[in-house]
Formats: C-alpha cells, structure tokens, sequence
C-alpha cells in the first residue's frame, strides 16, 4: 500500500507534466477550467496523502524546496530574436516616423482640400484581465466599423495588461494594406465583429500550468526547468487567431508607416524600481520618463515577439510569473503587470500627446536641426492644432494635425476630488490595512490619470465636460461598467458576458443627438419613427449604468466621427457634440 501511495501521485503529476509539455494550450483548453482544476486539485491531493504517508521525508523535502525557491537562481529569460537568425526591420524615431506616417496616408489630400488639420489618434486600453481585452478589441473593432478610415488615423494604441491584449488582437485582425486609402464616409455599423478572440479559453492553460506545471518545477529544486505559467498565457494568445502571423511576429515588424495599424505600446512595470518599462517599434514613445525596449533609450540588436511582449504587460503574479527579459549581453529587467503602476495607460498616452506637441515646437524654432527620412523637419514644419475646425491654410510641405485621445476605460461613477456622500463606517483593519491601502491606491491612480487625461484636453473652463463634448476637444471616451454587467477578472468570458459588452461597443444608434440635417443619428439610415421616453439627454427616464455608458459611447463615436469627413457634407454620419 506504502508503495502504491508512492508511486501514482508521483507517476501522475509526471505524466501530466509530459502531456502539458507536448499540448500546453490544447489538453487544458479542450477539457475547460473546471476540469483542469479538478485535475489539478487531484493531483494535490494524492501528494497530500503521500506527505501524510511519509511525513518526516516530506517535511525535510519541502524545507529544501522553499529555500532553493528563494536561493535557486533567476528564472529563464524571456526568448527573443536573434539579429543573426531573422530579417531586422528600421528602428524609427518619433518625430520620423511621424512625419513618414502622414505622408503615407491615403486620406491626408482630403483635409488638404477641405483646409482641416489631419486628425491624429491616440488610444489607451486600461486593465483587467480578459474582459479589458475584449474591451479594448471590440471597441476599436466597432469604432473600425463605423468609420472605415479610423485605423488609418490611430497612430499610437496604448494598452495595459489585458488592454495590450485587446487592442494586440484588433491589430493582429487589420489587413495592414487594404485599409489605407482615400477618405470614406462614417455609417451605421453593418458589419458585424468576430468574437471568438476574445471567447477563446486563455484561464486553463494558466491553470494547468500554474497549478500542475508549477507544482513540478517547485519540487525539483534549483534553477527553473519548465516553462512558466506567463509563457503558458502567451501560448494561449497566439491560438486566438489561427493562422495570424501578425501576433508571433517581432515587436518591429508590427508597425510600418506606410500601413494602416497603429504603433502598438505596451506598458509594463519594473520589479525593481517601479517604475514604467515601455515596449514600442518606435523609438521611445511614450517613454520620455521610462525605459522602452527594443528601441529607445535602451538600444537592442534583438527583438522581442508581439505578443510577448503584450503579455509582459499582464503577467501578474502570483497567477502569472513576472518576466526576466535580456536588454543587452549583461543587463536583464524583471517585469511584471503595467497595472501596478498605473492601471488605465492615459499616463502614457498622455506622454505621447506632450511629444508629439514638443516635437511640432521644436521644428519651428530658429535653431532646429532636424532631419528626417526625405526631407528637412526644419523646412517642412509640424503644426499642432488646438481646434479640429479651424480653417488651415496648407502652403507648401508644411503638415497640420489634431490630436485626439480615445481612452477605453471603466466607467468611473465618481470623480475624483468630489465628496458624494457620508462615509459612517469605513472598514479599517491593522493586518488588512497595508494591503487595502496598496490596492485602493492602485486603483485610484489609474482613475486620476484618466482624470488628469480628460482636464488636460476639456481645458480650465471645463476639465470634465461638465457641460458637453464636442469634436473640437479631442477627447472620446469609451467607457466600459464592468461592475453593473459583473465581468469576472480572470482569463476566459461566456459569449453572454461578449454580447453585452459588443452591445455598448461604440453604438452611434443609442444617440438621439441630431445631424447637421436635424435628423437624430440614431435615425439616420433606418425607418425607424418611435422614440424612448426621454429627457433632453436623449437617455430614457431614470436609466441605469449599462443604459448611461451605451448612450455614452455612442454619441462618443458619432462625435469621433465629425473627424472624418473635413468638407462636412449635409447629412453626414456624425455629431459635432452633445
């Protein structure tokens, strides 16, 4: 009995080992997560029994195992591109891969005529595990939907944690060629979004390794010998989109400036100073106060892959494994979820609207001396207009553009700075508290530089746009009320959970703000002649948060849409406020 005690808890937790070596994703993801946990719990236990049967040697065994878990050495680096083994792509700095960007678009002779800057996009995916992935995808797949130029504007997407992923996949899903073209006009979203990305199993692969795999490598002291449980998230991401070599594909190679896909920016945090650490194919974006990779202020003949690199910014340990990443022969980072630094990315984008803007300065000094791939930056100046319709003169290669900020976010229900209520019997705990303080002020962070995003962009008259929007501000937002359609934080979401998210995914339809013709956009190309009861708002009586975000976003992306047709036409999808 003693021996068969010994044997099958050890011959099973091998051969499950064996098997998730040869089928990491597969096996976990075909049999689902409730499964593999009940595998996993299995297998736990009948080590359990073995420690109970062998107490004294089991004891003495695991005394060794913590201590070579703290003294056994650093885990193995993440794998990157050999420059010897794979064709490198140019490292653009900012301001030229700017410029060679704007020529390149297909639409730019449009605003030219119409005397309009030519609208610039930035976007940010905050965190949250894969509901914040599905955010980010399904929004900007539906902002694509209605405005079929809006990729070949967005130049920069930022993304945290599970918002690198999302907005990895809406990429990853661009045919990087066929969108960039002469400008076309917005309309209602007929096409409709593939969700099986975003419904693909990511948890039971993470599961199986974390709990299965993990528990192997704890019992073989020393040094790291299976892959880790973000390896594992990695793994699951590149099966999202069979087939796509977009997402394997090194981190350089995702970004042309003759294409229509944004530059994609990864934030993540360094372990050992807390600071940001920037993952970006262009030289130093976003980075002006953090260490960026591949290119930037740390210089790498080596390159990282995509999606890597996205899952870089989510690992969160302890459900993910921080990465050690090799920035030179001698130099390694220890990196971990951008969330613990500042969870919503508009710190960053924020970052890259000030360069972009100091840039544009520069090249209208008297002392400038920039060259970039073509031209003379000097000769040819940036302008950084303040208003999208302010009429602009173009006179010879001089450029003018706007910029403009989408932050897909939570819906935040209380501003910052703002007292809404009493507070009689705040939780307050001398263990809990440290930590409570910890997460609180991890959220908070996030909340304030979306806060501090939307100031800087509403202006001191009004930094909340307390009493509107409009296209002229450059601000739109999408907002997500996680809360109120009880998204899990985890790795996997129904195909319910994706319909009611796809439901609130920039909606032009939820709008009753008018046209130029007067006609309410939510009517404009349907028969449709009912109305909601409503007050001016155009929201029904006494809505509730899903029924708020849906109007929301909707007359977000409708106003978004003002952008994209500079001669504005009578009858033209779009609002110029609300």
């Amino acid at each position: 009995m003693r021996l068969l005690v010994t044997v099958v808890p050890l011959g099973l937790l091998a051969a499950a080992v064996t098997l998730l070596s040869f089928m990491p994703v597969a096996f976990p993801a075909t049999i689902g997560p409730l499964a593999t946990l009940s595998v996993a719990v299995g297998l736990l236990g009948m080590l359990a029994s073995f420690a109970a049967t062998y107490p004294k040697l089991s004891a003495s065994y695991l005394v060794v195992c913590v201590v070579a878990s703290f003294l056994g050495g650093p885990q193995r680096a993440v794998p990157l591109f050999d420059p010897a083994l794979y064709a490198q792509h140019p490292a653009y700095a900012t301001l030229d891969g700017l410029y060679q960007w704007l020529n390149a678009r297909g639409d730019l002779d449009a605003y030219r005529k119409a005397r309009h800057p030519y609208p610039v996009i930035i976007s940010s995916a905050e965190g949250g595990g894969m509901y914040a992935a599905a955010h980010a995808y399904l929004a900007l797949s539906a902002m694509q939907g209605v405005c079929p130029n809006f990729a070949q504007h967005l130049f920069a997407s930022v993304g945290v944690s599970g918002g690198s992923i999302g907005q990895l996949l809406f990429s990853a899903s661009l045919d990087a060629n066929k969108e960039n073209t002469v400008l076309k006009p917005c309309h209602r979203r007929t096409v409709s979004i593939p969700t099986a990305p975003v419904t693909t199993d990511l948890l039971s692969p993470v599961f199986a390794n974390l709990l299965i795999v993990g528990t192997a490598d704890f019992l073989i002291p020393g040094r790291q010998v299976f892959t880790d449980s973000g390896t594992a998230l990695t793994d699951a991401v590149l099966t999202t989109l069979p087939g796509n070599e977009f997402l394997s594909a090194p981190l350089r190679a995702s970004w042309s400036p003759k294409e229509n896909r944004p530059v994609l920016v990864f934030v993540s945090t360094n372990v050992n100073d807390g600071n940001r650490f920037v993952f970006s194919a262009l030289d130093n974006l976003g980075a002006e106060t953090a260490e960026s990779f591949p290119s930037g202020n740390i210089v790498s003949a080596r390159d990282i892959g995509t999606a890597t690199a996205a899952v870089i910014s989510a690992r969160f340990p302890w459900v993910t494994d921080s990465a050690r990443l090799q920035v030179s022969d001698n130099s390694f980072r220890v990196l971990a979820d951008g969330g613990y630094y500042e969870n919503s990315g508009a710190d960053t984008a924020l970052e890259i609207v000030q360069q972009i803007r100091g840039l544009a300065a520069q090249t209208q000094t008297a002392g400038c001396t920039y060259q970039v791939t073509g031209g003379d930056a000097c000769k040819c100046q940036l302008y950084v207009l303040t208003k999208f319709d302010t009429p602009v003169d173009w006179q010879g290669c001089n450029s003018y553009i706007f910029l403009a900020y989408v932050p897909i976010a939570g819906l935040v229900e209380n501003k910052p700075g703002y007292v809404y209520g009493d507070t009689p019997d705040p939780s307050q705990s001398l263990i809990a508290d440290p930590l409570s303080t910890m997460l609180a002020a991890r959220s908070a962070r996030g909340v304030i530089a979306l806060a501090r995003a939307e100031a800087y962009f509403g202006g001191f008259d009004d930094p909340t746009f307390a009493g509107g929007n409009d296209a002229d501000s450059g601000y739109f937002e999408n907002a997500l009320p996680a809360d109120a359609l009880r998204l899990p934080l985890g790795w996997k979401l129904s195909q319910t959970a994706v319909d009611d998210m796809l439901n609130l995914a920039a909606p032009t339809e939820a709008c009753e703000v008018p046209t130029n013709t007067g006609v309410p956009i939510s009517k404009v190309g349907t028969t449709e002649t009912e109305t909601v009861p409503s007050d001016d708002s155009g929201l029904p009586i006494d809505p509730d948060l899903k029924q708020v975000a849906r109007h929301d976003n909707g007359c977000s992306m409708a106003t978004l849409a003002w952008l994209f047709d500079p001669a504005h036409h009578p009858g033209q999808y779009a609002i110029v406020g609300w």
